[in-house]
């Protein structure tokens, strides 16, 4: 009897095996852009992504990767979020609604608040998470040579 597992984190798990000792932040950086869009006393400059913290605002237009987890405070577009869920639709946000560092803005124009950023983004926390079953040896395979 052959058993299929169906895999949505194909691209975080091929990142992860090319090299398993890399940190996971490297690899969540892969996905996010730098430099930055971010909107400072109402002026709206580029500036490093390290220069992100929770509870700045920044930037997200079309075509571009959200740089952080955060809440959707101006504007509507589709979110191709296939990167996590692999759903192969965009998904609409709007006001209020939450967007993962790593997802691709289709057509409109985000402004976004942090709320998480690097190792607690839900795009470290799922890479993380791969490395450990990665690394994990199942019961059955102690006994394979």
């Amino acid at each position: 009897m052959r058993h299929y597992c169906v895999n949505s984190a194909g691209p975080l798990v091929g990142c992860t095996r090319q090299n398993p000792h890399r940190r996971c932040d490297r690899t969540a950086d892969r996905y996010r852009p730098d430099p930055v869009r971010l909107e400072i006393d109402g002026d709206r400059v580029e500036r490093s992504l390290s220069e992100l913290v929770t509870g700045r605002t920044f930037m997200v237009g079309a075509a571009e990767r959200s740089a952080e987890d955060g809440e959707v405070i101006n504007g509507e577009s589709d979110v191709d979020q296939s990167l996590f869920t692999g759903e192969p639709k965009p998904v609409s946000k709007a006001a209020g609604d939450m967007v993962t560092g790593g997802t691709v803005n289709a057509e409109g124009t985000l402004i976004c608040r942090v709320t998480a950023t690097g190792y607690d983004s839900k795009l470290a926390q799922i890479i993380r998470l791969v490395e450990t079953v990665q690394g994990a040896r199942l019961p059955h395979s102690r006994f394979r040579r």
